[in-house]
């Protein structure tokens, strides 16, 4: 279908006086590796992890097929959740040599010749090493997993050896962090019995526990980071907790974690079976961890990241896979680019799709073939491509200053040195005269583009160059991403 626009709408935007603060890491997604480890997760009767995602080991073609598809996607950031139970004997020891970590092995060889870093995340607390379960959980919980009895003995029996595999014996070089628990102190992931240690208190600790057991095993931090708190985003009222009770966790964390399902279009109504709320109010939250830590100098990665607002399990599985889904996920990553968050893991790259909703973006069907799952694969693969590692960005801004603009985006320069912008049209109807404008450097370049709207994907739009001024005037289809990249 050919690239056609006629508009009569206009959007003017301007680039953000200075730059964007902080290193980037990258946009990629979950490589969730439990998928396939067999019984469910944390005690949730309807998250099975039976199903395998993968191809065998032995299937060189299906993991051939596979690397072509890393090499067109080019995530610079992957979240590998590896399951905890089967790396733990009886008596709470490390136990190498599984499927998972061959996986992590092939993954991280990929990763080291793509400028993509890796956070190995255990998501749960061993069994062996949890407090014992209560007989039922409390009410309104919908998961069991308690938290390590012994943070110490957890530290240095399991999460030191495990880096340490992974560092020193095996070699990885893409991993650069660990996060022991995923959305703890949440309906039910890292409990603490009745009468047991407080849950807060306990948490700060084991991190502490975990930071000396790393430099112990001769892993400083440069090598083996840790993420703290991986919290939902509308969660993270716990860190204030930490504060009441004089507990700092800063000391032992290199990064914070928070997860965002929670965004809709800015112009969008309430939706059945969700809690999201404006793309302008899920910033807010993203500009208050900013405050917090530009203080501590610590980034804020986004360790999980779509909406509820289309559907998942509760209500409807099939809206995570629609192409508004997509469009205002890479909405909300563009803004959030622009508030500062350094790095974005989607949910997820492989899935068996009745978990939690239909999120995955790759599905293997044998045979050494693969098969993209259309807008999911398109949109995150324009935005992995675009959010270059080590890229320096600029805020696109209505211009004049509105709450309910329709085009939001970004330029950058890539460590390349190309020059990049990356746009979104969120209105249903209306294409889009664009007008910007660019940052200093930007002005009488060459730009080609690729676009992807409610039926095309990925196809290529007409060139643009920029003016003498510094100004960028193209056209937009409406509800569609756009990357305008440098022609070198």
């Amino acid at each position: 279908m050919p690239y056609y626009v006629q508009s009569h709408h206009r959007q003017a935007l301007r680039a953000s006086a200075e730059p964007i603060g902080g290193e980037f890491v990258g946009f990629g997604w979950n490589w969730f590796d439990h998928l396939g480890s067999g019984g469910v997760f944390a005690g949730d009767t309807t998250y099975n992890m039976d199903r395998e995602v993968l191809p065998t080991l032995e299937d060189e073609a299906g993991w051939a097929g596979l690397r072509a598809h890393l090499d067109n996607l080019r995530p610079g950031f992957i979240r590998f959740g590896i399951p905890p139970d089967a790396h733990c004997d009886a008596e709470g020891r490390f136990v190498g040599g599984t499927k998972h970590l061959k996986r992590l092995d092939w993954l991280d060889r990929w990763a080291r010749d793509n400028n993509c870093t890796i956070v190995v995340d255990t998501h749960t607390i061993p069994v062996v090493h949890g407090f014992t379960e209560p007989p039922k959980p409390r009410p309104g919980l919908s998961h069991c997993n308690m938290a390590a009895r012994d943070n110490r003995a957890y530290a240095t029996r399991f999460v030191a050896p495990l880096m340490r595999h992974l560092l020193r014996d095996l070699g990885l070089k893409a991993v650069r962090y660990f996060n022991p628990v995923n959305e703890g102190m949440q309906y039910g992931v890292f409990e603490t019995p009745a009468g047991g240690p407080d849950v807060t208190v306990h948490y700060v600790e084991m991190y502490r526990e975990m930071r000396a057991a790393l430099d112990g095993a001769g892993l400083p931090r440069e090598q083996a980071g840790l993420i703290g708190c991986d919290c939902l985003a509308e969660r993270d009222f716990f860190i204030y907790e930490m504060f009441a009770a004089g507990l700092d966790i800063d000391p032992y964390v290199d990064a914070y974690s928070a997860h965002f399902y929670n965004a809709k279009f800015d112009y969008m109504p309430p939706a059945d079976g969700s809690w999201t709320s404006p793309i302008i109010d899920v910033l807010r939250r993203v500009e208050a961890w900013q405050r917090y830590l530009r203080r501590k100098g610590k980034p804020l990665f986004v360790g999980e990241i779509s909406t509820f607002h289309y559907g998942w399990k509760a209500n409807n599985p099939q809206g995570a896979a629609s192409v508004d889904c997509c469009l205002t996920l890479a909405e909300a990553v563009l803004r959030m680019v622009g508030k500062g968050a350094r790095c974005f893991g989607v949910w997820q790259l492989f899935d068996t799709n009745d978990n939690d909703g239909c999120w995955n973006a790759l599905e293997y069907v044998g045979n050494g073939k693969w098969q993209p799952q259309g807008h999911k694969y398109a949109i995150y693969g324009m935005l992995a491509r675009a959010l270059r590692p080590g890229s320096t960005f600029w805020e696109l801004e209505p211009d004049p200053a509105s709450n309910l603009s329709a085009v939001h985006g970004l330029a950058m320069v890539r460590p390349d040195g190309r020059r990049s912008l990356v746009l979104i049209n969120n209105d249903p109807i209306h294409n889009k005269t664009v007008s910007l404008r660019l940052p200093d450097g930007f002005a009488g370049k060459r730009f080609e583009s690729v676009v992807t709207d409610r039926i095309r994907l990925c196809v290529p739009g007409p060139a643009v160059a920029a003016e003498a001024d510094g100004t960028l005037n193209f056209e937009m289809l409406s509800f569609s991403i756009q990357v305008l990249t440098e022609v070198m």
